[in-house]
């Protein structure tokens, strides 16, 4: 039998896009590297984190922040414009979305190690990994709001899958120009 819980529909349905989006993402080997994962990441988080702020049922980590100091500490004078996104309204949308929100912070942690080999820190540069590494225990008191929230499936993979292609496409642009 099939397992059809939300977390297993989710993982199932979105692997292919996020399998691709793992092969490009966190690949720096240096600070010019770095600093473009991190313009793409504030470009990203932008778009996303206002779409699904204020839910009763799970407070969206504030990385925007964050990554706006660290972008600072890179010497960026000023941020990227966030691409125009929506997603439909509900709960189910949300969740989605928060799917891959969430689910960045497992490989933060590889990225935080990587950060810290280019002489960044938790104080410096690489705040928003600091961020998404700092609560333990947070993707699992996730994965067990899937399991305990009744909704639409169909709708929360819709969102999921927009979000993930989302990522895909700022990571996927040729590297930006440093003025």
């Amino acid at each position: 039998m099939a397992d059809t819980s939300l977390r297993s529909v989710l993982r199932l349905h979105t692997q292919p896009v996020h399998t691709r989006l793992d092969n490009i993402v966190g690949q720096f080997e240096s600070l010019a590297d770095y600093r473009s994962f991190v313009v793409r990441s504030y470009q990203f988080r932008a778009a996303v984190e206002p779409l699904v702020k204020g839910l009763p049922e799970w407070a969206v980590q504030d990385l925007v922040g964050p990554i706006r100091a660290d972008l600072a500490d890179l010497g960026e004078k000023a941020l990227p414009a966030a691409p125009s996104f929506t997603l439909s309204p509900g709960l189910a949308s949300a969740v989605g979305a928060l799917y891959v929100l969430e689910g960045s912070g497992v490989g933060a942690r590889i990225l935080l190690v990587r950060a810290r080999h280019l002489g960044l820190s938790e104080q410096f540069g690489a705040r928003h990994l600091a961020a998404q590494t700092g609560e333990a225990g947070r993707w699992k008191r996730f994965i067990a709001l899937l399991e305990t929230v009744e909704l639409d499936h169909t709708t929360a993979l819709h969102a999921a899958e927009r979000v993930f292609e989302l990522a895909l496409s700022i990571h996927s642009e040729p590297a930006l120009a440093r003025a």
